[in-house]
């Protein structure tokens, strides 16, 4: 990692001046981690294992992000996604900073890119996801699914990355309601007649699961029925016939 440059303008700059001690703290210390660019993984995980390597139970995942949100507020920082993965970027690495590398490890910030805004304020900002929020969603999704087993288990699986590919992903309400529709069609179909159906809607792009396409359960055969039935008859004719009876 080349070395960088802190200036000592940072002690009279108006901008510095609004942060915390801990929001300049990470603000220095992500200035030594951002690549030749200015730029850096937006996940909080990432970047507080980064940026306090040695801080492990005394500074939070949860605390980082907060910092990182506030270093974008007041313009210190761009936060954006590139194929749904967070980065962000120094808004002013290219005034204080020499570039070396011929190429940037991360994307770079541009019009292709995702910017989100900051609930704090009007500039567009994103707020990096909180690995912690990350993970108690799939704990729900896990404790959702739990009813669910063998090739249903991993169908379900395989259509909520598909929803989540298409950000269509389920909040809670959405995924109970999803889960209690499948175990009411589970009284009445197969596993295997819902798997193929999930895999038709996928293959199709539809956004949702199309329950009307799953035909009834066989009814019996009436005509095979009467066959038997008159078989029958037929039997107990030709032993009254012959004496048999019944």
């Amino acid at each position: 990692m080349p070395n960088r440059f802190i200036k000592e303008s940072i002690c009279t700059s108006d901008t510095i001046d609004q942060l915390s001690w801990f929001d300049e703290v990470v603000f220095y210390r992500l200035i030594v981690n951002c690549d030749d660019f200015g730029r850096f993984d937006g996940r909080g995980e990432i970047i507080k294992s980064r940026l306090f390597p040695l801080k492990d139970g005394k500074i939070t995942v949860k605390s980082v992000v907060e910092s990182i949100n506030r270093l974008a507020t007041v313009g210190l920082v761009i936060l954006y996604e590139r194929d749904g993965r967070p980065y962000l970027q120094l808004s002013t690495w290219d005034k204080h900073q020499q570039t070396r590398a011929a190429k940037s490890k991360y994307p770079a910030f541009d019009e292709t890119c995702k910017q989100l805004i900051s609930s704090d304020n009007e500039c567009p900002r994103i707020r990096i996801r909180d690995s912690n929020s990350i993970s108690e969603k799939r704990d729900a999704r896990e404790d959702a699914l739990a009813g669910f087993d063998g090739e249903l288990r991993l169908k379900l699986e395989e259509w909520l990355h598909y929803k989540q590919e298409r950000r269509e992903g389920y909040k809670s309400t959405g995924l109970r309601n999803l889960v209690s529709e499948i175990k009411n069609k589970r009284s009445v179909y197969s596993d295997a007649q819902i798997c193929a159906l999930i895999s038709e809607c996928m293959a199709n792009g539809w956004r949702g699961i199309i329950w009307d396409k799953l035909k009834s359960p066989p009814k019996p055969n009436k005509s095979a029925q009467t066959g038997n039935q008159s078989s029958i008859d037929m039997d107990r004719i030709h032993r009254a016939l012959h004496g048999g009876g019944e």
